[in-house]
């Protein structure tokens, strides 16, 4: 019994940092991480990879999110019995994603994430196939409409006379 308890919270703890992570976008736009990227600049290669896989790392968040939910559920059922394991399981359901973004656990969450991007980010390349399988569950993050250069307003400018 004590063993399951354990479990349950291990699993636990894992939803709350899964759900804690919250993948960033690039603050500059596609065009100009591109540019960027064409100069040499490498926090430019860089954030455009990660701009690159981070619909493929919000899909993997979402499914692991989802399956250590599922655990979590069936752990709690066989450890505490059918109404209290559901009901705890119910709890857990509505309130990881509040107790994720408590600034303590997402401050946590974060730097677990960002001292792991790079793993993942292979990972996630490494399994493109897989991933975009994954993928059809998380629709992609909003788009940014903004424009970060003067050379990217000219090249909208370009493109729009055609």
């Amino acid at each position: 019994m004590t063993f399951m308890v354990i479990l349950c919270v291990v699993v636990l703890a894992a939803l709350i940092l899964v759900e804690g992570v919250n993948p960033k976008r690039s603050t500059m736009s596609r065009f100009e991480l591109e540019r960027r990227s064409k100069l040499g600049d490498k926090a430019a290669i860089a954030a455009s990879k990660s701009e690159e896989l981070l619909i493929d790392v919000v899909s993997f968040q979402r499914v692991l999110s989802a399956l250590l939910l599922v655990v979590f559920v069936a752990l709690s059922v066989v450890t505490f019995g059918w109404p209290l394991g559901v009901s705890l399981a119910v709890i857990v359901a509505l309130e990881a994603g509040a107790l994720a973004r408590l600034s303590f656990l997402s401050r946590r969450a974060q730097g677990f994430y960002m001292r792991h991007e790079p793993a993942l980010l292979q990972f996630v390349e490494k399994y493109a196939g897989v991933f975009r399988l994954i993928r059809r569950v998380a629709p992609p993050p909003p788009l940014r409409a903004q424009l970060d250069s003067r050379e990217e307003v000219q090249h909208l400018i370009m493109q729009s006379g055609s």
